[in-house]
């Protein structure tokens, strides 16, 4: 049975690795000036929170047995792919110079192109979920303000168009 402290220090050590990769590979943290900029802190709180799940189960003994080892373990590789999928698809962007959005554009941070919405090509394209690209670029728009306008104003007739025939 490996000892709990070594599991949890898995953790921050794949924590530590990505961000030393990503700053090898010259993304910036914080202020730091070279693009793109990514928030350290919100990387590691998708570490955190495995790490807090865990050492909940682990403040009672210094080894987790049966069924809780099996979740720790699990909570790790979630992270880990979590991790990954960020990690490769920052790998996967362009440095350099985005095209500022538009009204009815939004660039991509992870290849530059510009679309209305971008949910259909993050999936199709660099096989990265919203919630992905959002965690990665926080301030990035992922709808153009058109988009988002026509697509609010849809939603407006069809519930008018719903109370017009009842």
């Amino acid at each position: 049975m490996r000892d709990t402290c070594d599991i949890l220090n898995l953790g921050k050590t794949k924590y530590r690795h990505t961000i030393s990769f990503l700053e090898e590979e010259g993304f910036s943290f914080s202020g730091k000036k070279s693009a793109p900029e990514i928030d350290a802190d919100l990387l590691m709180s998708v570490v955190d929170d495995a790490i807090d799940q865990v050492s909940g189960s682990a403040k009672s003994g210094s080894h987790l047995e049966g069924g809780t080892f099996d979740q720790l373990f699990r909570g790790i590789d979630e992270v880990q792919t979590s991790e990954e999928r960020i990690r490769s698809a920052l790998y996967r962007c362009r440095p350099g110079p985005v095209e500022p959005d538009t009204d009815d554009l939004v660039s991509c941070r992870l290849c530059g192109e510009r679309h209305a919405a971008l949910t259909k090509h993050l999936s199709a394209v660099h096989r990265f979920s919203r919630e992905d690209y959002e965690l990665a670029f926080p301030d990035a728009a992922v709808e153009s303000k058109q988009y988002r306008e026509r697509k609010r104003a849809g939603g407006l007739r069809s519930v008018q168009a719903a109370g017009k025939g009842a």
